[in-house]
């Protein structure tokens, strides 16, 4: 069924992402759900920066980062391969 840890880590670092690729001074995030006969859909969308297609398709390797939109941070790109394994757990 649903890992209650799991669930939150997925959104806490969709969240995190949101509001740290954000330089707005006014951050939105909106969660919509519907169901399915396969099960129930989560979307979130933000007024981020978004990403462009040839670091979408990388987005959820392990250790991946843009280094170009790094604010001059070095960190290692971790947060969406978790997110992606937990996703991927929970069918």
């Amino acid at each position: 069924m649903l890992d209650k840890f799991w669930f939150t880590t997925i959104f806490l670092n969709i969240f995190d992402n949101a509001i740290k690729y954000n330089n707005k001074e006014d951050k939105e995030i909106a969660v919509t759900t519907d169901e399915d006969r396969r099960g129930i859909n989560i979307t979130v969308r933000d007024n981020g920066i978004g990403m462009p297609p040839e670091i979408r398709k990388h987005a959820f390797e392990k250790f991946y980062r843009d280094m170009k939109n790094n604010n001059g941070q070095v960190k290692l790109g971790l947060g969406l391969f978790y997110v992606k394994q937990a996703v991927d757990a929970h069918g």
